[in-house]
């Protein structure tokens, strides 16, 4: 039922959010807004490390270790953050679900430069909030070599600093169409991440950071070797 499920969510949550004729993958390199690096200023505290809102979450700074997590794999199988990052340098991308039609234009744009990046030596993978056999539909359908893993209870999500509150307009949107969304353990209601590409070295220290409040704005693959390459040195 998965495999006919997501793909009509997409289908919903397409019409949604207005992508029109196509869902184009922002350039992400020319604002600052959009290069965050440092925790973003807020002087709302967050509550379980879930933010009021996009504009307002405090993400991972670059020099950074990058937190530990269990996530899950596809098969069910848990996987430690430590482990995957362990001696290789890793572009980790977090997004929202594999119902997102932005989603999944980046996913595949990262897919387009895959072998740009592991010609360099990184290792891509990609976390979101989707159950573990919700996984396998989204790395078809976006025809993806790279691997997706499952971070239900947004633990690791939460400590890269991504995760906010819906709003009430947008959250009666989504549930009106269905989304899957998640309430994680100690949240007041649901919770989304906000996207963000994060590249971390062979140590394990955060190098590089990008998010945008904007789900619509996403990093552009070209501009996410260059920026691997800087590390790769």
């Amino acid at each position: 039922m998965r495999m006919i499920i997501y793909p009509a969510l997409a289908l919903f949550s397409y019409f949604l959010i207005g992508c029109g004729g196509s869902c184009p993958v922002s350039g992400g390199g020319g604002s600052e807004a959009s290069q965050t690096v440092t925790p973003a200023a807020s002087g709302q505290p967050m509550q379980f490390g879930i933010a009021d809102s996009p504009e307002k979450i405090k993400p991972i700074s670059a020099g950074t270790e990058l937190p530990g997590a269990t996530l899950v794999q596809p098969d069910g199988k848990p996987v430690e953050v430590s482990a995957m990052v362990k001696g290789q340098p890793t572009v980790v991308i977090v997004y929202r679900g594999g119902w997102c039609p932005y989603c999944n234009k980046h996913l595949s744009d990262v897919g387009r430069v895959e072998p740009e990046l592991v010609k360099m030596g990184f290792k891509v993978v990609a976390v979101s909030p989707d159950t573990p056999d919700a996984l396998q539909p989204t790395v078809q359908n976006d025809k993806l070599d790279y691997q997706l893993l499952s971070d239900r209870d947004m633990v690791f999500i939460r400590k890269l600093g991504l995760a906010f509150y819906l709003d009430p307009a947008t959250l009666a949107k989504y549930e009106q169409y269905q989304i899957p969304l998640v309430t994680p353990p100690g949240a007041t209601g649901p919770v989304l991440p906000v996207p963000a590409v994060v590249i971390v070295d062979s140590q394990g220290v955060v190098r590089y950071v990008h998010s945008d409040p904007d789900y619509k704005t996403r990093l552009d693959g070209d501009v996410l070797v260059a920026e691997a390459k800087k590390i790769a040195g």
